[in-house]
């Protein structure tokens, strides 16, 4: 069997405080038809709690504008779908008619905010998408969506959607690298981490004596790093490198969990 090296690299941010996850998030958008005249935008929302939520009044304050009716219930786990244009939409992925609600008013842009508020007009749910990396470019005048990778990640980081369709996790997971591992190099951001900027991201990168040894979580303040760095008032990054060998077939789809406060670039 070939063996074949794997290279994985970070830049990681200060935490900022963020907003509590609410049980009702928006899980899917579709802003970029192909073609573009095809009337099937939409917006999804999921009710990640375990107990069903009545939306009657509830509205969206940014980017559409539609106000659900006063019966509307959306069930724990489960689904629900603001069309641009329900009909066509049925018609087109043969969505069920009763998750399917709309036409709402105006149309989704590549890329705006789109705001979810309750019946009081306090804030559910808020996601700031863009067309671009990090953002799933896929769903850019691909054909595709973008949905939320899980309902507990936050649906403002681009980081957490993929493009509609896309499997990311196998059915059988071969972990290639574990968490918790010691052996990762990590450079303090006090300036470029090479020169060139992208010389340290390449495997023949050699080492020099700025980049420290040191098992991961790699942190500060939280009370749960295994190696512990000074970054307040001094620099705001980090560079991470980890190679590592694997001594099996490599898949052509890789996951990487990334445990971050509060961003991350791979």
């Amino acid at each position: 069997m070939p063996i074949r090296p794997l290279q994985l690299f970070a830049a990681l941010g200060i935490a900022w405080p963020s907003a509590v996850a609410a049980d009702v998030v928006i899980n899917e958008i579709h802003y970029d038809a192909d073609p573009k005249t095809a009337a099937v935008e939409f917006v999804e929302l999921h009710n990640a709690g375990d107990r069903t939520e009545h939306l009657g009044g509830w509205y969206f304050s940014n980017g559409i504008e539609f106000t659900f009716a006063a019966n509307t219930a959306l069930k724990p786990g489960g689904y629900l779908v603001v069309a641009e244009n329900p009909a066509k939409l049925r018609a087109e992925f043969r969505t069920p008619k009763q998750l399917v609600l709309g036409p709402y008013i105006g149309r989704l842009s590549n890329g705006e905010t789109l705001t979810l508020r309750n019946a009081a007009g306090e804030q559910v749910d808020r996601v700031n998408y863009d067309s671009g990396f990090p953002w799933p470019t896929a769903a850019s005048g691909a054909g595709s969506s973008m949905e939320l990778i899980h309902p507990s990640l936050d649906n403002d980081l681009g980081g957490s959607w993929r493009s509609a369709g896309m499997q990311v996790e196998p059915s059988e997971p071969v972990v290639l690298l574990a968490a918790g591992r010691s052996g990762w190099s990590y450079r303090e951001g006090t300036s470029e981490a090479s020169s060139p900027r992208s010389a340290w991201r390449q495997l023949d990168f050699d080492e020099d004596a700025s980049w420290k040894k040191g098992t991961t979580p790699i942190g500060y303040g939280d009370g749960d790093d295994k190696t512990e760095i000074n970054m307040r008032n001094r620099f705001t990054s980090v560079y991470l490198r980890r190679e590592f060998t694997a001594r099996a077939e490599v898949p052509s789809t890789l996951l990487l969990r990334v445990y971050v406060d509060d961003g991350a670039v791979v």
